[in-house]
């Protein structure tokens, strides 16, 4: 599926998970999410956990497709957004989740 237009990039309050909102060339709205992932004791940020594609958005809890960072890494690369928190989200995948 393709995206169509990009309407709205998320941090979430959870500590640091990123995510955005977009129509798609199916007519359908969906959400890329990419939640952040702690130690063990969850005392520190780690990184973050594979990209996840869900249908309209997290609160849905449809799981559409996950990701590895490869295929994050080509999915987002063609995509124009002008927001902050685009960017960062962009950065991470081409980190493989790790925040730089």
């Amino acid at each position: 599926m393709k995206v169509v237009e990009i309407w709205n990039t998320e941090y979430y309050r959870d500590g640091g998970s990123y995510g955005f909102n977009f129509d798609s060339d199916d007519g359908n709205e969906y959400e890329f999410y990419m939640q952040v992932e702690y130690s063990k004791d969850e005392s520190a940020v780690i990184g973050y956990k594979t990209p996840v594609l869900y249908y309209q958005e997290t609160t849905k809890l449809e799981l559409v497709k996950e990701f590895s960072w490869d295929q994050a890494k080509e999915y987002v690369s063609s995509l124009k957004y002008d927001d902050e928190r685009f960017y960062e989200l962009v950065e991470i995948i081409n980190n493989r989740g790790k925040r730089i």
